[in-house]
């Protein structure tokens, strides 16, 4: 494992969100939400200092509940 050597560089935690593990779309919206707010806070404690525009890794997953069922049974 390599160490970051400029330390004010963000980490790559903060720049790309990789959300292909999570199943349901609660669930990535959860970790999503927490990952902005990560972004929010490393900005704050870098004197308003902007990130690199951030990527995503895998789409919010599709949400089957949102739709009834429209065969008769």
């Amino acid at each position: 494992m390599r160490r970051r050597t400029d330390t004010s560089a963000p980490s790559t935690n903060l720049t790309v969100f990789d959300g292909r593990q999570f199943r349901t779309p609660a669930a990535w919206k959860a970790a999503f939400a927490e990952f902005l707010a990560a972004r929010a806070a490393w900005s704050q404690e870098h004197d308003g200092a902007q990130l690199p525009p951030r990527e995503v890794n895998g789409g919010c997953p599709f949400d089957w509940s949102r739709f009834r069922k429209s065969v008769p049974d």
